[in-house]
Formats: C-alpha cells, sequence, structure tokens
C-alpha cells in the first residue's frame, strides 16, 4: 500500500498547482479512508479464521444488541451496508446456521432476523481474538486521545451527514 507521505506529497504538489484546494481537509479525508481500509483488512485477517467477513461480523455484532430482532432494514440502518449487500450478507449467515428468521408479530409482511445459539457462540468464541485486535490498534493512543477523537469523529460525521441530507 501506498505510504501516507507519498499521498501527503502528491496532494500538497496538486495543491500548489491550484491555490482554492482544501488542502488540510483532503488530508483528513485521505487519511480516514487509508485507516478504515487498513483497519479493515486486518479485521478481514483476523474473521476469516472463523470463516466469516467484516460485513458479516458487524451484522452479527447489531443483531447480538437486539432484543427482539431487527428487520432488514434496520440492519442496514445499523451497519451501513447496502440493502442488496444486507441481503447477501444475511442469506450467508442463514446458510451457516447463525440466524433465525421469524414474522414479526406486530406486522406479519416483515421478517426480523435474530442470531440463533450456534450465532452466539461463534461471537462469544471469537470475541477475544477481536477485543485483543482492537486493543492493540489503540495502544499507542492514550485515553484522553481517544476522547477527543471520538468527539472530534462525532462533530465530522454530523457534519458530512448535514450534507448529504
Amino acid at each position: 500500500m501506498t505510504s501516507f507521505a507519498e499521498i501527503e506529497k502528491q496532494l500538497t504538489a496538486f495543491s500548489q498547482r491550484h491555490p482554492e484546494y482544501s488542502l488540510s481537509e483532503a488530508l483528513l479525508v485521505r487519511l480516514i479512508r487509508m485507516l478504515d481500509k487498513l483497519m479493515a483488512d486486518n479485521a478481514h485477517q483476523q474473521l476469516r479464521k472463523y470463516g466469516l467477513s467484516l460485513s458479516e461480523y458487524n451484522t452479527l455484532t447489531m443483531l447480538e444488541g437486539s432484543e427482539d430482532g431487527l428487520t432488514v432494514s434496520e440492519v442496514v440502518a445499523l451497519t451501513g451496508e447496502k440493502p442488496s449487500n444486507i441481503t447477501r450478507v444475511t442469506d450467508q449467515l442463514f446458510a451457516k446456521g447463525l440466524l433465525e428468521r421469524r414474522i414479526s408479530a406486530q406486522d406479519r409482511r416483515v421478517w426480523l432476523l435474530s442470531l440463533n445459539e450456534q450465532g452466539r457462540a461463534l461471537l462469544k468464541e471469537l470475541l477475544p481474538d477481536i477485543s485483543n485486535q482492537l486493543r492493540s490498534i489503540f495502544a499507542g493512543v492514550e485515553q484522553s486521545q481517544r476522547d477527543t477523537l471520538e468527539t472530534s469523529l462525532k462533530l465530522l460525521l454530523a457534519s458530512v451527514s448535514k450534507e448529504v441530507e
């Protein structure tokens, strides 16, 4: 993968030719994208041992956080995945025997998805590895820095969300 220094060099050269370019903000966006890709690649590598993709893992964790199950629309909203991808992911998880589907008692047109015992057992098995990986990623970042980063990213998310609306 290209180093961030090389990206920074190229964007700096671009901004010198185009002074109206928002270099500082562009660098932050590129840094976030690079971090996202690296973290996703690391997670995929870790989850491969358990026969899961990152999308499948994220879906399982969202379902485990639900008492009564979630609709496909709710899973889409909570995971940030596209509806077509969630359909594929939930079909895969169902085929792996990790999910159950049932019709909603409130609306018989709606399917609810929830983890079954095998899905819960798999999450329990992989959680130590994932937790260790997350702790390792943030090992060099002080708690106060993490708090500041979280606050800053939430502000950025709110700003971007307003732009999309």
